[in-house]
């Protein structure tokens, strides 16, 4: 065994280890600085007979919230002392197979597990805390998502959160705006169920959580393989592009009046 696949070794039995409670209060941002959301096609699954959804998931990152890898590298990398490129092979890239990202957010290591590997490949110790707080601090709320979510919630609609993210992260945007956790049942979490979209397990969780039969689960996404992975877990999915074509969207389904 190699000097680094042992040092992974080692770190990974670390996932017994809860994963660092970060507890800074930050103010909640204004709708009104913020940008919209991109536009939405939708297709259904060939041969399935589309039913009105009894419960509507959605995806957290670019739909309800925007986020930014690019600002994310550069905040840890002000914190670390180091090239923002460097930040995100560490992370995403280099040295590790899966991905440090993808392992964490897989639920495979906790957040300390992620921090030893962090600093073993940048080669430096910056303070965890304060990097683990420059790595979360990338989200934006969407108003017109968040106006949608709302009458959605209000009309009386069963509703849940499906996302590929981390503790940290989930941390962070629940308590940021805690409406995620008020106006949704359900969160089936990647690291919690420890499959990422589009894993078929993830839906099999989403749908199980729901009570109700898969062709009853309406979830949407940005991406389009994780639309597609839900279609073929016999979900009536789509793609979102923008809150306006989702209500549209919703609208064609009997949720919302046309």
């Amino acid at each position: 065994m190699s000097e680094w696949a042992s040092r992974v070794s080692v770190v990974k039995r670390m996932i017994v280890t809860p994963a660092p409670v970060i507890t800074d209060v930050r103010v909640r941002r204004s709708a009104d600085s913020l940008q919209t959301s991109p536009a939405l096609h939708f297709r259904q699954a060939p041969g399935v007979r589309r039913m009105k959804p009894a419960f509507l998931y959605f995806d957290l990152g670019n739909v309800l919230l925007s986020f930014s890898h690019e600002r994310m590298c550069r905040q840890m990398a002000a914190v670390a002392g180091v090239a923002a490129e460097e930040i995100r092979n560490a992370l995403m890239e280099c040295g590790h197979s899966p991905s440090l990202q993808r392992q964490f957010e897989s639920g495979q290591i906790n957040a300390l597990a992620v921090y030893e590997l962090f600093c073993e490949q940048i080669g430096v110790r910056p303070d965890m805390h304060q990097l683990f707080a420059a790595a979360r601090d990338i989200f934006e709320m969407l108003p017109e998502s968040y106006v949608l979510i709302e009458e959605l919630a209000s009309a009386g609609h069963r509703l849940g959160i499906m996302s590929n993210t981390n503790p940290i992260d989930w941390e962070f945007v629940t308590a940021e705006y805690p409406w995620l956790r008020r106006r949704f049942q359900h969160a089936v979490l990647s690291y919690e169920v420890r499959a990422m979209k589009p894993d078929p397990a993830i839906y099999r969780a989403a749908v199980s959580r729901a009570g109700v039969p898969a062709g009853q689960v309406f979830f949407t996404d940005d991406r389009q393989e994780n639309v597609e992975g839900a279609l073929a877990a016999g979900l009536d999915a789509v793609l979102f592009t923008s809150a306006a074509d989702l209500r549209a969207a919703l609208r064609s389904r009997g949720i919302l009046a046309s």
